[in-house]
């Protein structure tokens, strides 16, 4: 029987599920969107439905699963086995326990998305054959994952690398990821745009027709981001 192994990846905006041989090679793909409104309760029975519909895909043998790994947009702390934070979700000290439904018969490792995907290019992608490395992944928010002497490193909290909560701008209180960040670039073109889609448009056409009265959108808003 050959060996299966599941990936999730949990973000603020969608999940996407994956279904890998022992080659890693993908067999099958999900996915949901997040609604992170509907609360934890609601975002995890979408996680057990990317994972349903991924299963009923591949018509896969559950007994040939060997574990799943899942990364989610936050500060997991494995010593308690907690979702510490996750300021994408508003997920404030949630068992990890919650999210593992009764009919996963594997072992699930939980860890940040970004430490997680940082790994996963370190062994198998951009990065392999490094010692050090920084992994920078832009999304709803912005994440980044740490590796040292060839060691994932989580830090003395686990929250190594959450460069997007940089302050940037001490006087305005100013972060990294509401510059660069999904979720905040939206809202931002929604103020910026008569036309634009709202914030919480998961995807779309956003058009380059100002609302400001200058040729170049990029005009626009760099003169809001000047810092004085």
């Amino acid at each position: 029987m050959s060996k299966l192994w599941i990936g999730v990846d949990l973000g603020g905006t969608k999940i996407l599920a994956g279904l890998f041989d022992d080659d890693f090679r993908v067999l099958a793909r999900a996915k949901e969107a997040t609604d992170a409104e509907l609360g934890a309760e609601g975002v995890i029975a979408r996680i057990h439905s990317a994972v349903a519909a991924l299963l009923a895909e591949a018509a896969a043998d559950r007994k040939a699963i060997r574990g799943m790994g899942m990364g989610i947009p936050g500060q997991v702390d494995p010593r308690v086995g907690k979702v510490r934070y996750a300021p994408n979700l508003n997920w404030h000290d949630l068992d990890l326990s919650a999210i593992v439904a009764p009919d996963w018969t594997w072992p699930v490792h939980f860890e940040n998305d970004v430490r997680m995907g940082t790994y996963g290019e370190f062994k198998h992608g951009a990065a392999v054959g490094a010692k050090h490395v920084l992994g920078i992944f832009v999304g709803t928010g912005v994440g980044g994952g740490v590796i040292i002497n060839g060691e994932l490193y989580s830090g003395f909290n686990f929250n190594a690398g959450e460069i997007g909560h940089i302050v940037l701008h001490w006087r305005r209180g100013t972060q990294l990821e509401s510059i660069a960040g999904r979720r905040y670039q939206m809202k931002r073109a929604k103020k910026e745009l008569e036309d634009a889609p709202n914030a919480s448009a998961r995807s779309g056409r956003i058009s380059t027709r100002p609302s400001c009265g200058v040729p170049n959108w990029r005009s626009c808003t760099s003169r809001k981001t000047r810092w004085r």
